[in-house]
């Protein structure tokens, strides 16, 4: 900060505005601010314009040893003799007890003067950048007579100066930490579980004191828009293109504006890590989920697993740090880049302990007499085998399966119609996540058939809701679930665990215990969004990016 216009600096004479000056410039600099100061002294008839000095107030205090020992000068001239005059502002280096409030030092003046050809003078505002040792207070340079006026002037206004009046201190103000979300189309949360957790870790950093921006992709062209929403500033971007193209578009047109800052990026997901070296480039950290092996999923088809796979290893070599949401993945990830730069943090859910019962008797299902299916109908999910399994038998209880199902136009989703029993009930998407809740929450136990992805959204709202949960035998359900679940690997194990949990009441009873007690330990929102806020802390720029 660079302070004029007042008349002697931090030696008021004038009237309320230098004093003000004064005490400005001391609190600025005990919180951190760089404060240059320049004074004038109009008090000499013979240089009505000669300056007194510049320099700074307060450098180094805030280290504890005292601020830095130089002087900056400034020339001037005398009117009459056309002697170039040379003003010091000297700093002390010892503490001054009237303002050890401020925690800063007390300014000194001094003057000498030299002779210089008359053809230099170039005015009152050249300046000269060297550096002189500093004198004890009062003590005048040996080329300045005791007797001079300029040195009894100087000499007295060094010492003169009456002590500040008292100035109540506020505390420093914390620096606004900022953070940008990308990757999700952005909130409210419509899409997935990334969506969700976007959503759930901007609110709880918000709620934290953090400024989040999230980049949120909308239908339509034009300009960038923005408003807030719940506290969270949006980055509205208008795509007209759909699909892949359109995510890809999303993606560029996000980094490219979050590129014009210097917050820390929070990126969900890969599929256009190819960007994400724009981040890098710019020396931007770029903080990366990298979901699941997603390119290995073959409902992508080769030529999108081989742009994933492309994309997945230049976002594990640009990223600043990774997130694996797994134990499993970060077992994947360290063949992509060193255990220093990755860190685990899970999926979250909120805690459902009570929900209301007409979302299920609307549906033609009885509160306890259900059990529930939700995910996205594709092989990998295993529906095919866990709806056959639980159509071998009678069992007296529903299967309310969610999800959209095309018979007439997917091969897959045919076959998984054509093996359900009348018991088994589709009830298409459902979008609304308190219905969703009170239907996990009144059903006797949820159905999980993911084989790959991590620690999976739907399996951790199941246990949230206090689920049992039969789940696919695999490394990455067993230690979501632990002991909340049974494990099958054939249609036969699904059939045999769900008729044993009909019958059963009391393994239901341990199960549901199991999975609230999970949940509790590793998967709220609070202790996952918490993990969140410790990795940005550690790689959070020291200076804040500007508004938008």
């Amino acid at each position: 900060m660079c302070a004029s216009s007042a008349h002697t600096g931090c030696q008021p004479g004038y009237g309320g505005f230098e004093a003000a000056a004064q005490n400005v410039g001391f609190v600025l600099a005990r919180n951190g601010w760089r404060v240059i100061v320049s004074a004038l002294d109009l008090r000499s008839s013979r240089s009505p314009s000669e300056v007194i000095g510049i320099g700074e107030i307060g450098a180094g205090a805030r280290r504890g040893s005292g601020i830095e020992t130089g002087t900056r000068m400034r020339h001037t001239y005398d009117n009459d003799t056309g002697q170039r005059r040379t003003l010091e502002h000297q700093l002390r280096s010892d503490r001054i007890s009237r303002l050890a409030r401020f925690g800063l030092t007390q300014p000194s003046w001094t003057a000498r003067s030299s002779a210089r050809p008359f053809r230099d003078r170039l005015g009152p505002h050249r300046d000269c950048g060297s550096l002189t040792r500093l004198r004890a207070p009062g003590q005048l340079p040996a080329r300045v007579s005791a007797s001079s006026e300029s040195a009894r002037r100087l000499t007295s206004l060094s010492s003169s100066a009456a002590p500040p009046p008292p100035l109540a201190m506020p505390a420093p103000a914390p620096p606004l930490r900022t953070v940008r979300i990308l990757g999700t189309h952005g909130v409210p949360a419509n899409y997935g579980g990334f969506e969700t957790a976007a959503q759930n870790v901007g609110l709880f950093l918000a709620s934290r004191g953090w400024r989040v921006i999230m980049y949120c992709q909308i239908p339509g062209s034009g300009p960038i828009q923005f408003d807030t929403w719940y506290g969270l500033e949006r980055v509205r971007i208008p795509i007209d293109v759909t699909g892949w193209r359109g995510t890809s578009k999303f993606d560029l047109v996000s980094i490219q504006h979050a590129c014009r800052y210097r917050d820390i990026c929070l990126t969900f997901g890969y599929n256009t890590g190819v960007f994400n070296i724009l981040q890098r480039l710019r020396g931007i950290p770029n903080i990366v989920n990298m979901d699941g092996i997603e390119w290995s999923r073959a409902r992508w088809g080769p030529i999108r697993q081989a742009i994933l796979y492309v994309n997945e290893r230049i976002s594990a070599k640009v990223g600043t740090h990774l997130i694996a949401d797994h134990p499993e993945i970060r077992k994947y990830l360290l063949t992509r880049a060193p255990a220093r730069k990755i860190s685990t943090i899970t999926y979250g859910a909120d805690l459902v302990d009570s929900a209301p019962k007409e979302p299920v008797i609307k549906r033609n299902l009885t509160p306890g007499g259900y059990m529930t299916l939700i995910c996205r109908p594709i092989p990998e999910n295993s529906i095919l085998e866990l709806v056959r399994g639980f159509s071998l038998e009678p069992r007296g209880v529903t299967l309310a399966v969610l999800g959209t199902y095309t018979p007439e136009t997917d091969p897959y989703h045919a076959a998984v119609m054509q093996s359900a029993s009348d018991e088994v009930l589709f009830l298409g998407p459902i979008y609304e996540p308190q219905q969703v809740d009170a239907l996990r929450y009144h059903s006797i136990a949820y159905l999980h058939g993911h084989t790959v992805g991590g620690t999976n959204p739907s399996l951790v709202e199941a246990m949230a809701a206090g689920n049992p949960v039969i789940a696919h035998d695999n490394t990455y359900n067993r230690w979501v679930a632990r002991d909340a679940a049974v494990y099958f690997s054939t249609v036969d194990d699904v059939s045999q665990h769900v008729s044993r949990l009909i019958s059963d009441p009391d393994a239901l009873d341990r199960m549901r215990l199991a999975s609230r007690e999970r949940h509790a330990e590793e998967f709220t929102w609070t202790h996952v969004a918490g993990q969140y806020e410790q990795l940005l802390m550690r790689f959070h720029p020291v200076s804040v990016g500007a508004n938008d």
